[in-house]
């Protein structure tokens, strides 16, 4: 009976040896794109092939995987198998390890790899090709639309034009006035405040009341925030705004006139004194000129004539001696 069992079990196990060899030997082969390595199936996945060639890195290996439903990856390992870099679709550049990916959103991607850098040549590798049956719907792509004639008469589109912009305004002081305008950053605002003695300034808003950005007549320009006060030393100035840089249009807006009344002298036409006129005065003869001496000031006129009367005193006085001389020898 035993024998009997013995024999049962070894016929089956050979039946079970038997059909697992047979099982092996029918497994269909996976095709692979031509390349210096072998392409696999390393993935349950039936439409994920992957492929290790060798790195330019000498010793190096890259495992190029390419599936119907993650894209291509390349996975640079060095000697030792740990990696050192990796490319897929999401990320197909590496210059600094010299990886790429060429064509990651399609079924052919190609890989290039290169040791050196600029201007090194690339390598290009294509990456394994999926099985036949795997394929994916690709997006017709729509077909451009054809150019309108344009002749001699066209003229370009002029740029737009921006409307200044509006707000209430409100009279805060004896001549200080504040505006209000929306910015062209959408739900930002500016405080446009012109001020006779102050002068202009404008300030940025968050749609929350937070200031972002000033401009002043100190600081006229904050080419960051797109803001410039243009004309800031006169009573009035005009405020540009930009939310672009570069070359979009600047937005101007006058800012609130000042009231009735306000004029700033410093800005008036009147021409100055003329400095340059001599003024003299006139110092009466006898006991009082003696008085005008306690004057302020020395006028030039009269020191002047003051000089010359000594002179002719002098004179007069040496005269006179050769005189009572000439007389006392006679």
């Amino acid at each position: 009976m035993s024998s009997g069992l013995s024999r049962h079990r070894i016929v089956l196990r050979a039946a079970v040896a038997t059909a697992a060899l047979a099982g092996a030997l029918l497994a269909p082969a996976v095709a692979f794109a031509d390349g210096t390595g072998t392409a696999t199936g390393t993935n349950a996945s039936h439409c994920t092939v992957t492929q290790t060639i060798d790195a330019s890195f000498g010793g190096w290996k890259v495992d190029l995987t390419n599936s119907l439903d993650a894209g291509p990856s390349a996975v640079l390992k060095d000697d030792q198998g740990k990696t050192v870099a990796t490319v897929d679709r999401a990320h197909p550049e590496d210059l600094a390890n010299g990886l790429k990916i060429k064509d990651a959103d399609t079924l052919s991607p190609v890989f290039l790899d290169r040791s050196q850098g600029d201007p090194a040549p690339w390598r290009e590798t294509p990456f394994p090709a999926l099985p036949k049956d795997c394929s994916k719907t690709e997006p017709t792509p729509k077909p451009s639309p054809t150019p309108k004639p344009t002749s001699g008469t066209d003229k370009p589109t002029p740029p737009p034009v921006l409307e200044p912009g509006t707000g209430p305004i409100t009279v805060i002081g004896k001549c200080t006035v504040l505006q209000t305008i929306p910015s062209r950053f959408g739900g930002w605002t500016v405080d446009l405040t012109n001020s006779l003695d102050d002068g202009p300034s404008a300030v940025l808003k968050t749609d929350a009341g937070k200031v972002v950005a000033t401009v002043d007549r100190a600081h006229p320009e904050d080419r960051e925030h797109g803001l410039w006060i243009k004309r800031a030393d006169t009573t009035t100035p005009l405020f540009l705004d930009n939310n672009q840089g570069g070359d979009s249009p600047w937005r101007e807006t006058p800012f609130p006139a000042l009231p009735e009344g306000c004029v700033n002298p410093g800005t008036g036409t009147t021409a100055p004194a003329d400095t340059t006129t001599t003024q003299t005065k006139t110092v009466p003869v006898g006991g009082v000129a003696a008085g005008a001496e306690g004057g302020t000031g020395i006028d030039t006129p009269l020191l002047a004539g003051g000089a010359a009367t000594a002179a002719v005193g002098v004179l007069g006085l040496g005269y006179a001696v050769r005189r009572r001389r000439s007389s006392s020898r006679i």
